[in-house]
């Protein structure tokens, strides 16, 4: 029989802005404060589903949204980051998108 492994998924908002979106999102349960990460630190963070953090990558960039996504096998454990949500592309045309925005609101 082979054993399932389950992830638990975290969004670290990075922003007051990202915060509130998430937080209108989410139930406030699942807001985790002080969570072990592999890098010995300590971040709150928001516990949600893939499912969520797969429409947030979608509407990442309309929303200037930021944020850090990590991952821990099984409940118990340490946070790690996962890398392989955000490419570079991603970062680039985000950094695009939120300077138009900020020359939008100059005007």
């Amino acid at each position: 029989m082979v054993a399932t492994v389950e992830y638990v998924w975290f969004i670290e908002s990075l922003s007051d802005l990202t915060n509130e979106y998430i937080s209108r999102e989410l139930q406030a349960e699942n807001a985790e404060r002080e969570v072990l990460c592999n890098d010995g630190k300590k971040r709150d963070m928001w516990r949600c589903k893939y499912k969520f953090i797969s429409r947030l990558k979608r509407e990442r960039l309309d929303q200037a949204l930021e944020y850090n996504v990590f991952v821990r096998t099984g409940e118990k454990g340490q946070a790690r980051p996962a890398t392989f949500i955000v490419s570079k592309t991603n970062k680039r045309r985000r950094a695009e998108r939120i300077t138009r925005k900020f020359r939008e609101l100059a005007l």
